[in-house]
């Protein structure tokens, strides 16, 4: 008979000799999914309860991982619809600027901090909301951000449907203000991708994976592409309302088809399940440690969850350099977006015309994907006919040959994209390079960071990494005018701001390399991935003797 006792809950158990490591990092003899007797003493409830604790070995039929393959890609397909609807939001708002400014006087400082500020909020939305998608579910979570986000699209529109030529300041301010809170909602795809791993193992969650992050890089040019049309044939104004309107769809798509599939979250459903209807008396750790909104220790445990994320980013060398590295990549794409105008108005492009250019993006994150799929499948023949265990390095391989293209990209478009008698579609050419680099780190990184941290803290490990493209994304709107238009000598303004970034970009992708050949031996030295390892979820709720 041992005694435990944990946040309110304290209870004593007979059973078997299995070691466990508790939230309070006491270690006790429990034995999950083969417990006899439990006697519960719920100190909120004040009253003894028998039962014991469900492990989910016990209800695998009901979890995710166990959906069809038919439900897992509808699923899948779906995520990749919101994933264009938030980065679409990101990237569209660059085509209302003109019209704000000519109707209502809207001023160009409001202006960009409506872009930047939006990315920024983004970035902290991104750590903020992933951790509560693995402690509460993922479907409530994903429902209340796109809610969210969703209403704050209600104000914009009418602001900028209904203003006044007058009030200027307040419509900007407006703007800027739901802009930012719009941002700050965004669960980003930290969430999605954490929904990737609860369904799929490490060996088979590739090809969603792709899929995904495909649909993640694609709503960043689908945004200018359909706002360049809206600006030029209905008004830049309408770009609030296409946000809304793809936002609901998405939402509701969501709501009807997407179940929840977070592990724990179902056992714990299960759990009630069996107690309401008089079946079994079963609980789950979590229920067992639950603590009241109103105690101090709920609190806490709060304050470790939103940081959880932070913390990954700050200590873990892994999501540090990665997504240092993927930030960057991302930056480029919204450097593109505020530096193309300028670039294309060397040919005389009108904006449905600019918008169209960023197509051959596109076409680079597709190739992308194509090789990327290509070598999924290389990999698991090779694996089946020689029986190798994969390691999650083998995911960063096809980036040593991929990666060079973003800095080589760059430098191929910044001496190109000079103007007639020159071509345009030179200039587009490389930047289809940039498309295909851009794909592969964001792809690469996301899934050497889910294969290293497992479906229990994915959500935390790409959200560092989405704080970092976002927030890189966000910082790029202040420098980018300045790059491209003070740097170098006359008349070369142009090539020189994007040299400038090419020489960074041939910086930044050196982590690659450590990582995919010295990267086992970096993860045997985290604390998170030894936690994993060791069946907790969280080493930060250990003693640190236990890690």
């Amino acid at each position: 008979m041992v005694s435990y006792t944990g946040g309110e809950t304290k209870f004593s158990i007979s059973c078997g000799e299995k070691q466990l490591r508790s939230s309070s990092g006491q270690q006790d003899n429990l034995s999950v999914g083969a417990l006899e007797t439990a006697v519960l003493v719920h100190k909120r409830k004040g009253k003894n309860v028998q039962g014991r604790i469900l492990g989910e070995e016990e209800i695998e039929n009901g979890l995710a991982r166990s959906f069809s393959c038919k439900k897992k890609w509808l699923i899948v397909t779906i995520l990749c619809v919101q994933q264009i609807s938030m980065n679409l939001n990101a990237s569209i708002l660059g085509n209302c600027f003109v019209e704000l400014r000519q109707t209502y006087g809207v001023t160009e400082t409001i202006l960009s901090l409506c872009q930047s500020l939006f990315l920024v909020a983004y970035a902290f939305g991104c750590e903020l909301w992933a951790p509560w998608s693995e402690e509460s579910g993922r479907r409530p979570t994903l429902q209340w951000s796109l809610g969210f986000v969703n209403l704050w699209q209600l104000p914009q529109i009418f602001m900028a449907a209904f203003g006044k030529p007058d009030q200027g300041d307040s419509i900007g301010a407006g703007i800027l203000f739901c802009r930012i809170m719009g941002g700050l909602c965004s669960a980003g795809g930290s969430v999605t991708l954490g929904i990737i791993a609860d369904m799929f193992d490490a060996d088979s969650q590739q090809y969603a994976m792709a899929a995904l992050v495909c649909a993640s890089v694609m709503g960043s040019i689908v945004g200018p592409v359909i706002g360049g049309f809206l600006e030029s044939f209905v008004g830049g104004r309408w770009v609030f309302l296409a946000q809304f309107v793809i936002g609901l769809a998405a939402q509701l798509l969501h709501a009807i088809w997407v179940p929840e599939t977070r592990s724990s979250v179902l056992v714990a459903k299960e759990a009630r399940r069996r107690r309401d209807a008089s079946i079994e008396q079963v609980w789950t750790q979590a229920e067992l440690d639950k603590t009241s909104h109103l105690s101090i220790d709920f609190w806490k445990d709060a304050a470790g969850i939103w940081t959880r994320p932070f913390k990954m980013l700050a200590m873990e060398p892994i999501v540090t350099c990665l997504s240092l590295i993927s930030g960057f990549s991302d930056a480029l794409i919204f450097s593109f977006l505020e530096s193309l105008p300028m670039i294309m108005d060397q040919w005389d492009f009108v904006p449905w015309q600019r918008g169209l250019c960023f197509i051959s993006i596109g076409i680079g994150y597709l190739i992308g994907w194509a090789i990327w799929v290509w070598d999924i499948g290389r990999r698991q023949g090779k694996r089946q006919r020689f029986g190798s265990t994969a390691t999650p390095e083998t995911r960063l391989r096809w980036l040593l040959y991929t990666a060079p293209l973003l800095p080589t990209g760059m430098i191929g478009f910044a001496w190109t994209a000079t103007g007639p008698p020159r071509h345009w579609l030179v200039p587009n050419f490389w930047l289809a390079l940039v498309g295909i680099a851009n794909y592969a780190i964001y792809g690469a990184t996301v899934d050497y960071m889910v294969a290293s941290y497992g479906p229990r803290l994915s959500a935390s490990a790409t959200g560092g990494n989405g704080f970092c493209r976002d927030l890189w994304a966000g910082v790029s709107v202040f420098y980018v005018k300045d790059l491209y238009s003070k740097i170098g000598p006359p008349g070369k303004h142009l090539p020189y701001g994007s040299t400038v970034l090419a020489g960074l970009a041939m910086v930044l992708i050196v982590p690659v390399y450590l990582f995919c050949f010295f990267g086992a031996t970096v993860r045997k030295r985290s604390r998170y991935a030894k936690a994993i390892a060791q069946g907790m979820a969280d080493p930060t709720m250990t003693s640190p003797d236990t890690v």
